[in-house]
């Protein structure tokens, strides 16, 4: 099964090269997520709405990501393996 992480704040899983990731717009606008493998890629940037499908085909196996979500005063970051 592919790996699921849930927090308070955000819920992700990866299905056939796409991650999905859904987090709480309403505190924490603005996500931003990062593949950290051999070499660290940016996935999404800044990205809104509270539900996403990103495109994760291309990356190498392995590693991990890193969600950063933004609101207005603060943050918080979530780190989880691939």
């Amino acid at each position: 099964a592919p790996p699921v992480v849930a927090s308070d704040d955000l819920e992700w899983s990866e299905t056939d090269g796409t991650l999905h990731v859904r987090w709480n717009a309403a505190d924490f606008p603005s996500l931003s997520v990062v593949h950290c493998g051999a070499l660290r890629t940016t996935v999404g940037l800044r990205v809104t709405g509270g539900d996403v499908s990103l495109d994760t085909s291309a990356l190498p196996n392995g590693g991990s990501f890193e969600f950063s979500v933004e609101g207005k005063l603060d943050g918080r970051c979530l780190a989880a393996p691939r």
